[in-house]
């Protein structure tokens, strides 16, 4: 991904990559001389299966699919494969796409077809009385909820393509991640800024403080 910049802009302005072919994740291997370096595409082949697996990106094969106005790829669901496992054999450099989760086309839910309702009628005298038909139960709509829970690293990777459905439904596509980690010897407070605070700080992620602020 980082390669390629998926889910990135290519210049200030542009709008991000969300999908690639495979075929051009492999020439920016071979073509460019920037390290890493390939001598197969083996290990190429062992890390988008790595990827699919985790739920970094999304698979596809058959073609270029197209971008729809709604910034979904224009796929059929079935057809993709994400946040599973998927054998390297089937990576394929010549028809395989690969795309950000978020640019995923949803599941198409199968119709229920309605069930008739009808007024009871009184039977006649001597007859058994008929079943009344019943009206379907209409779940209620969840308003808000609330997840915690422990990961490991992996773990969290796998994670991602759920938290990322959810902001994709939730109010200004955003949703609120509250994160705790324990460490029993300290972090060290250079590691800390390196590896944490400035990636959040890269990504433009708006930190917000315990009372609910956005932190300064």
């Amino acid at each position: 991904m980082e390669r390629v910049k998926l889910g990135e802009s290519v210049a200030e302005g542009e709008p991000p990559i969300l999908g690639i072919r495979t075929s051009d994740v492999l020439e920016a291997f071979f073509r460019d001389i920037a390290p890493p370096r390939l001598e197969s595409a083996t290990v190429l082949r062992k890390g988008i299966a790595r990827g699919i697996a985790e739920g970094v990106f999304a698979y596809t094969s058959g073609g270029l699919p197209n971008l729809g106005e709604d910034g979904k790829f224009q796929v059929t669901r079935e057809k993709v494969v994400v946040a599973r496992p998927l054998a390297e054999d089937e990576v394929d450099f010549d028809s395989g796409f690969l795309m950000i989760p978020s640019a995923v086309p949803e599941i198409t839910p199968i119709p229920i077809p309605e069930i008739p309702t009808g007024k009871r009628e009184v039977p006649p005298t001597g007859t058994e009385p008929q079943t009344q038909p019943t009206e379907p139960e209409v779940s209620p709509t969840v308003k808000k909820i609330f997840l915690f829970f422990a990961a490991t690293r992996d773990q969290i990777f796998k994670a991602f393509p759920a938290i990322a459905n959810l902001a994709d439904k939730s109010d200004d596509e955003k949703v609120k991640i509250r994160i705790e980690g324990t460490a029993s010897d300290g972090y060290d407070p250079s590691w800390l800024r390196n590896a944490v605070e400035e990636p959040l700080d890269e990504a433009d992620i708006e930190r917000i403080s315990e009372d609910g602020t956005e932190e300064k």
